[in-house]
């Protein structure tokens, strides 16, 4: 044979390692089974009279990193070319063999010494000469490029995912917020979870709030005035009720109008699982009060707008009963705090509201930069709105699953009972009230997914907005309820009172000079 000429090589005669390779990184879904890859390589040594070496070498591990554990099979099998055992290999693809430099220069390394003396694959063509070696190492560069591209990519998508789950909103019960805006378990974790197994045991939010301060639950935040952390809040049983619907505490994040899972953003500890929190909203709807239900559709206007002076609190609307054999009824606003001090507890809802036809009776003149600021703060609620209908959403929709999976448990154990049976009667009678309940809650998902299609369609135009705020007082005098609540939100952010009278207030950014308005005119640069 002369120098140079390449050996000619009996394929029949040589002994074929089989490799195949899957890897059970989700990155690599896309490529072919063992078994397809299997059968593929199979039918293609039978057709061309290949010899394969039983047992073949398998690994489901990832072939871009060099030197992969999990990949025990591969560095075998170049063990056995070394020692002998094997001549050849065949494999679906090149990539199955390598996906990183190192180990695709160990087969280079085998082939160039002649101890593997050659390659099969189904979907790439090898000769043993210069050109086929040129082809196969673009093949491994290619791989490995595709791999570090992927890697960047996936990389970047958690990222992403991690920016989403980033929070920048209130701290929840439980969990401290680091600098990057990732939520991990504090001092009161334990507290929370047992809350939570207490409301799937049936205690009510009072129970369930006085346990945890019983227990040593506590935020400690910082005072505005002082700036400093000395303000320490307990838990209420509103609290409680508020943050037995935030699908948060199973890992479920509410930003604006869609839902972040942040346990694939980052290792997140949740406190309930999500069938766990399906079923709290469930038992939460069951206990709910009928009284209380009726009484949240009654509209009361400023509701969370007054503010009681003495406590700081939000004083809760409500219409008087009438007095003496006077059937006629009032709008109040009641300081419901037990700790306030102050003595009359509430106050009549005309002292506000002629309080405010009498700060807006002579209007304002407002520019096309105070629209500016009025459509940011509108927006800003927009968005606080929607976050609180994707929540309300989330916690509907887990009461409607754990409702419809008690209906099929409920309707397989009916099965068991003949129709005259007490058992019978008691499950059929509760079955009844579960797809009542099931066929509410569908209506009502509906309709908070009609609330949610516009969060932006109550923001007036530039011309409504300019015409509003010179006829605010009489526009908010004639307007019914609904309409000088929607006025009052776009003028005030709340209103301070004591036992008798408005004794602050605080104005959205777009109508501050109605602000500075008044305070030239009493000339002494305090509000009326």
């Amino acid at each position: 044979m002369d120098q140079g000429e390449e050996e000619v090589i009996d394929f029949t005669k040589l002994r074929y390692a089989l490799y195949l390779r899957k890897s059970t990184d989700d990155k690599e879904r896309q490529q072919r089974s063992i078994d397809d890859q299997q059968a593929e390589c199979e039918e293609m040594a039978a057709k061309y009279g290949w010899h394969l070496v039983k047992p073949y070498y398998e690994d489901h591990g990832s072939a871009k990193v060099p030197r992969n554990p999990k990949r025990g099979r591969f560095y075998d099998l170049l063990k056995d070319l070394e020692a002998g055992k094997v001549d050849g290999i065949i494999a679906w693809h090149p990539d199955r063999l390598a996906r990183n430099m190192e180990d695709g220069g160990e087969i280079f390394g085998l082939l160039d010494r002649k101890v593997l003396k050659d390659l099969k694959f189904v979907t790439h063509y090898y000769t043993n000469d210069a050109t086929g070696k040129m082809l196969l190492g673009i093949s491994f560069t290619l791989s490995t490029y595709y791999s570090a591209n992927l890697s960047q990519n996936v990389k970047r998508g958690h990222r992403r995912a991690l920016g989403e789950a980033k929070s920048s909103g209130a701290p929840k019960h439980g969990y401290n917020r680091s600098e990057q805006g990732i939520y991990e378990p504090n001092e009161n974790y334990e507290i929370v979870k047992e809350a939570w197994q207490m409301r799937l045991r049936g205690h009510s939010l009072r129970e369930i709030s006085d346990w945890m301060n019983e227990n040593g639950y506590a935020r400690v935040i910082k005072d505005k005035k002082s700036k400093k952390f000395n303000q320490i809040i307990k838990m209420s049983f509103q609290t409680v009720g508020e943050m037995f619907k935030d699908s948060f505490y199973c890992g479920l994040m509410v930003q604006t109008n869609k839902t972040v899972d942040l346990r694939e953003a980052y290792n997140f500890e949740p406190v309930v699982n999500e069938d766990e929190y399906d079923e709290v909203q469930r038992l939460s709807r069951a206990t709910a009060s009928p009284l209380i239900k009726n009484r949240r559709k009654t509209f009361y206007p400023l509701r969370g707008m007054v503010k009681c002076a003495l406590c700081g609190r939000n004083m809760s609307p409500g219409a008087s009963k009438g007095q003496h054999g006077d059937r006629k009824r009032y709008l109040y606003y009641r300081c419901i705090n037990a700790e306030c001090t102050r003595k009359k507890k509430s106050i009549r809802g005309k002292v506000i509201f002629n309080f405010i036809y009498d700060l807006l009776k002579d209007g304002v003149n407002l520019t096309d930069k105070d629209y500016k600021d009025y459509y940011e703060h509108l927006t800003n609620e927009a968005n606080k709105d929607a976050t609180t209908i994707q929540t309300e959403l989330n916690s509907k929709r887990g009461a409607l699953k754990a409702t419809n999976k008690r209906i099929k448990n409920i309707g397989l154990k009916l099965i068991d009972y003949s129709q005259d049976s007490p058992v019978w009667k008691v499950n059929n009678d509760e079955l009844i009230k579960l797809e009542k309940d099931a066929k509410d809650l569908k209506k009502q998902i509906v309709e908070l997914k009609e609330n949610q299609t516009d969060p932006k369609k109550d923001i007036l135009s530039i011309e409504q907005f300019l015409n509003l705020a010179k006829k605010a007082g009489s526009k908010v005098k004639a307007a019914n309820e609904v309409g000088k609540d929607h006025i009052c939100r776009i003028i005030f952010l709340n209103l301070m009172v004591d036992e008798q009278e408005v004794t602050d207030y605080h104005l959205t950014k777009a109508f501050s000079k109605l602000e500075k308005m008044q305070n030239v005119g009493d000339g002494r640069g305090e509000r009326t």
